[in-house]
């Protein structure tokens, strides 16, 4: 059963159960001490038992439905944290790919082989790591703004400071550089492939914050009561 339900049914449970004791009381008092000598209190205090009644009862009502609305936005954020870490991942990827074509079309630009549109090619994949970073950039900036507004809903007793810092000053590799002496087959056959792998995994390790943290923040959501 989903956490939340299970928290509301007991909460609902608990105030269906004082509501019973308090009326039960209400009885009680108006049995043991009914007399004509009292009987104008018997309204009275009828009223003021009925008032606590419903002022506790909207009372647990408002701190259920305030709970429940509380943990959802959580959730919420917390799942777009993992969104966003996600989307990390893609640019990374289209990332590593981007540098290594920018190297890959140099070097055929200043091979033997030299073709007009290797220069083009290499400009193109240039453009295109440009606009990756930048939208790596936009991303980086965004998540750190979620993981605040999470704290300031639910405080993190660990210090994840020092990963969002991580985040913040995270910086692109370099590609490999394809020396001009290679052989063309080894460097289209052999090596970019290589190349752009060994970006890839270098550029996945900055992950790691993104990783470290989303799990503070699903640990943060268990303990929520």
């Amino acid at each position: 059963m989903d956490t939340t339900i299970h928290n509301v049914i007991v909460d609902t449970l608990q105030l269906h159960t004082l509501n019973t004791k308090l009326s039960q009381l209400q009885d009680s008092i108006l049995k043991k001490n009914y007399s004509p000598e009292i009987s104008i209190w018997v309204p009275v205090i009828a009223a003021i038992i009925g008032g606590s009644l419903v002022w506790i009862g909207q009372f647990f009502e408002r701190h259920t439905k305030r709970k429940v609305e509380t943990k959802n936005r959580l959730e919420e954020i917390y799942a777009y944290c993992q969104k966003l870490e996600a989307i990390m991942r893609n640019n990374y990827r289209e990332l590593a790919m981007a540098k290594n074509h920018v190297e890959y079309w140099w070097y055929c630009y200043n091979s033997d082989r030299s073709a007009p549109r290797d220069y083009e090619e290499h400009l193109k994949s240039q453009s295109y790591a440009r606009e990756i970073e930048r939208r790596i950039g936009d991303t980086k900036a965004e998540y750190i703004g979620h993981v605040y507004k999470f704290q300031i809903i639910r405080p993190i007793q660990m210090d994840i400071q020092k990963e969002l810092n991580i985040i913040a000053d995270l910086t692109n590799a370099r590609a490999n550089i394809f020396e001009k002496s290679l052989a063309y087959d080894t460097v289209r056959y052999e090596l970019t492939d290589l190349y752009e792998k060994e970006l890839r995994e270098r550029y996945f390790q900055n992950l790691e914050p993104f990783k470290k943290i989303n799990a503070l923040l699903a640990e943060a959501i268990i303990s929520f009561k």
